[in-house]
């Protein structure tokens, strides 16, 4: 039988661009051929048809801050950035910490253009091992951030790590911040040093590492599990990415953020660049980009946290702390590679198929078998970042005035829903709940 689409263009195939198309019907790859009869050939040229972003951590806001953004506003950014999957963090209200709560929330969203799925949080109270088999992952937060104070959560670790889950980790020891809040950038990140990223990443492996269970079927899951899975997001320090780089046997991996790599604390960012965790030197973000390029950091992800402009115009100790990023991830990730930062290879696997791998989702590569995600890109076509083009609700970027590259295209299980700018169908974006295929840990 014929297939019903094939998208045309260079594929990266075994870290070599060869020409080629890819076979989908019914929203799954099919085949990978060099020329194709599907009923529906979309030739793109030369340009490269990659697999869709996996942006492993995002803030939507909704339900309950839409002001500052909604599912639709959120994954339509992701479209026009590449980004065709994304998991949802639980600070929303209702705070995600049971089925009721995650029920709730789910029905209260807003529809997706993209796919997603949603974290559950790891509370004090909370039984981590109940939400198993609708989570995609955990989330633990070590330190306060938008709508959440960090809390007791050691009882509810000590059940996680016996679940075949990543627990995503906010790696924040709030003992080491100072009490005085931040006045400005450099003031911020020394109000809560990278010493308090090095010892929460320390602390949250010692209790993993001393609180596993005896190897045992758990009944959600089906599978025998004598380990844990800790994931550390956005990293901020050269210091971070050393314990980090020590521990990655134990069942570490890590993600980093664009804002850590592209932005530091001497750039007069004001308000726009207050996030959490804070942004640090120009040394810092060097060692950031050494780290994803030899592998300890597995993934990038945004961690989009968007705020109104009129939100962050305020003094830098009341201002929120968060900034927008799914829409830029992928384009600024991929002018990397025409800069000779990372090769491409190495971005399409830190961009998409380490955080699928790392989730257990059967997306992030270009492969028979695999959801149809697709972000396509013209390497040649460099534009600079402005925030009123954007379309995150939030209307502004602290990437103005970069070079990034945008797709061209952007299809979601077979469906292009992205080009050359215009949106086209429907938001049918579709909710991951169970892990569809195993977990590939620390590469291996």
């Amino acid at each position: 039988m014929r297939p019903e689409t094939a998208f045309a263009g260079r594929l990266l195939m075994d870290g070599e661009l060869v020409s080629g198309a890819v076979e989908v019907t019914d929203g799954r790859i099919t085949d990978i051929v060099k020329t194709s009869d599907a009923e529906d050939v979309l030739d793109f040229g030369d340009a490269l048809v990659l697999p869709g972003g996996v942006d492993m951590h995002v803030h939507f806001r909704d339900p309950g801050y839409t002001h500052k953004e909604d599912f639709l506003t959120g994954s339509s950014a992701a479209v026009f950035g590449g980004t065709t999957t994304v998991v949802d963090m639980p600070n929303t209200i209702p705070f995600i910490a049971d089925r009721t709560t995650f029920v709730e929330k789910a029905g209260a969203m807003a529809d997706s253009w993209v796919d997603f799925g949603l974290a559950s949080a790891l509370a004090a109270g909370r039984d981590p091992v109940a939400m198993a088999d609708l989570a995609v992952c955990y989330k633990l937060f070590m330190a306060s951030t938008t709508g959440v104070e960090g809390g007791d959560y050691e009882e509810s670790l000590h059940r996680a790590v016996g679940v075949a889950k990543p627990i995503v980790v906010h790696a924040e020891d709030p003992g080491q911040f100072r009490a005085s809040p931040g006045v400005d950038l450099e003031d911020h990140s020394r109000a809560r040093p990278f010493i308090a990223e090095v010892e929460g990443i320390r602390r949250i492996y010692s209790l993993a590492s001393h609180q596993i269970p005896a190897p045992s079927v758990h009944p959600a899951q089906g599978e025998n599990h004598p380990n844990f899975w800790i994931h550390i997001a956005h990293l901020t320090s050269a210091e971070g990415a050393d314990v980090v780089r020590g521990l990655r046997p134990a069942g570490f991996t890590a993600e980093v953020t664009p804002h850590h790599l592209f932005l530091d604390s001497s750039m007069e960012l004001g308000t726009l660049g207050k996030v959490n965790p804070p942004l640090r030197t120009v040394n810092d973000r060097s060692a950031l980009w050494r780290a994803l390029g030899d592998g300890t950091i597995d993934a990038v992800a945004s961690d989009h946290a968007p705020h109104l402009p009129e939100e962050k115009d305020t003094d830098f100790a009341d201002a929120p702390a968060g900034i927008p990023g799914v829409e830029t991830l992928y384009p600024l990730m991929l002018h990397s590679v025409k800069r000779d930062m990372l090769p491409l290879n190495r971005v399409v696997d830190a961009v998409a198929t380490r955080p699928a791998e790392i989730l257990g989702i059967p997306k992030g590569k270009v492969e028979v078998g695999y959801d149809a995600d697709l972000a396509i890109f013209d390497s040649s076509n460099v534009t600079e970042i402005k925030g009123e083009d954007l379309h995150s609700r939030c209307g502004w970027t602290p990437f103005d005035g970069m070079e990034a590259i945008f797709p061209v295209a952007t299809v979601v299980c077979g469906r292009m829903h992205q080009r050359d700018g215009a949106l086209f169908g429907d938001p049918e974006g579709k909710m991951l709940i169970q892990p569809q295929h195993s977990r590939t840990m620390n590469g291996g």
